[in-house]
């Protein structure tokens, strides 16, 4: 996900210097652990087969 979110801010930004690889970097990254932490803990787990019976 981090590769796709820093491919899509270099697009996005129109420019791959350095400035806006960093950038969008360090973006893509802080995106990335929020979603982590946040809402990898809210998502549903899926049961195994002791629970199904």
């Amino acid at each position: 996900m981090f590769g796709f979110l820093l491919i899509f801010w270099i697009v996005i930004s129109g420019k791959a210097d350095i400035q806006h690889v960093f950038v969008g970097a360090l973006l893509s990254l802080l995106i990335v652990l929020f979603w982590r932490e946040d809402l990898f803990s809210r998502l549903p787990g899926t049961p195994n087969i002791k629970e199904l019976l």
